[in-house]
């Protein structure tokens, strides 16, 4: 972990999915379902042709997080994984992921399995931008300048709206929110001294932050729902 940053992309893997990877992972696992070595077999069933087991695509997923996180990922990994569709001989299994930044944990990883895509993005400009005291506050967020939109409050809020593009046959659209800004903390004196325990475990201990935040959102909500009783 030392030599990886948070937020930069982790070295990526690629896997061709072949018959003979197949064939020899169904030797060495013991696993002979003729859907995944029998061609005419598979060809005659729902699926349509053979089938890479389960168990050898988990395998690369774990030889990528093992070059990544070495003997950590060995003695502490863990994969709870859920197939969405099977890999076929002739895949390419492509693995890559960037950390979030600022946060230890990753909960989750996505297998692609197609060919690479062109890329097209579109930067849109919200067409609506009011805050929670009904004030229109778009051309303060739309500027580019040293100027921002200061919210205090933890009630405070903006609802945004865009003009969502076309969809565009054969491919799938993604939403990522552009966004720049700082956050200052208020501390009110009616909380006692500041925890120096929980900052420095908050710095040094890997996973504490998540933790941590999940459990201060559950106060919070079990605080807002008696509220609400």
């Amino acid at each position: 972990m030392d030599e990886l940053s948070i937020g930069k992309d982790l070295p990526e893997l690629k896997k061709q999915v072949t018959q003979e990877r197949i064939n020899l992972y169904a030797h060495a696992s013991g696993d002979f379902n003729p859907v995944h070595i029998d061609e005419e077999f598979a060809r005659q069933k729902q699926l349509g042709g053979t089938i890479a087991h389960g168990m050898l695509i988990l395998a690369h997923i774990s030889e990528f997080m093992t070059n990544s996180f070495g003997q950590a990922w060995l003695t502490d990994g863990r994969l709870n994984a859920r197939f969405k569709a099977p890999a076929r001989p002739g895949d390419t299994m492509t693995i890559k992921l960037t950390p979030p930044g600022g946060f230890w944990q990753i909960d989750w990883i996505a297998v692609d399995y197609a060919q690479e895509a062109a890329l097209i993005t579109t930067e849109l400009a919200p067409i609506q931008a009011i805050d929670s005291r009904g004030d229109d506050v778009r051309s303060l967020l739309t500027a580019t300048d040293a100027v921002y939109q200061a919210m205090p409050d933890t009630q405070q809020w903006i609802k945004l709206r865009f003009t969502a593009p076309p969809r565009r046959p054969g491919l799938e659209r993604t939403v990522i929110l552009k966004a720049c800004g700082y956050y200052t903390l208020h501390l009110e004196a009616t909380q006692g001294p500041p925890r120096w325990d929980i900052i420095d475990r908050l710095h040094n201990e890997p996973g504490f932050t998540t933790r941590f935040a999940r459990e201060q959102i559950r106060k919070w909500k079990q605080a807002h729902e008696h509220s609400e009783h």
